[in-house]
């Protein structure tokens, strides 16, 4: 197993760090869509890239050393968000908190901050 940069590792320790003051449920939000849905296979086509893989971006950036794969934001990738069921959805409700946390926009594309590395 690769060894974690020291800078990633606080990186990772600043976007949380706030979080952690204000509620443990953010945080639990973003590790939760981190992982993706569990029931990909009865979502629409590409769910998880438009939403775990946007939310990933975000705390990895393109930074695939450890087999992370991310992506960036696009219009296709908005549409298929607005298309999630609203209610009583448990991975779209994690994701939805997360982009909300991260400064995301659900229903339209979002301008990413540039890669770290």
């Amino acid at each position: 197993m690769k060894k974690i940069k020291a800078e990633r590792l606080e990186e990772l320790r600043k976007l949380l760090a706030p979080m952690l003051d204000d509620s443990h449920k953010k945080v639990w939000d973003i590790l939760s869509a981190l992982r993706g849905p569990d029931d990909e296979e009865r979502r629409p086509k590409d769910t998880k890239a438009a939403t775990t893989g946007i939310i990933r971006y975000m705390v990895f950036r393109d930074d695939a050393s450890f087999g992370v794969i991310t992506f960036r934001d696009c219009a296709a990738y908005a549409a298929i968000r607005r298309r999630l069921p609203r209610a009583h959805d448990h991975f779209s409700n994690h994701a939805r908190h997360a982009f909300e946390v991260l400064g995301l926009k659900w229903r339209s594309v979002n301008k990413l901050p540039k890669p770290l590395l």
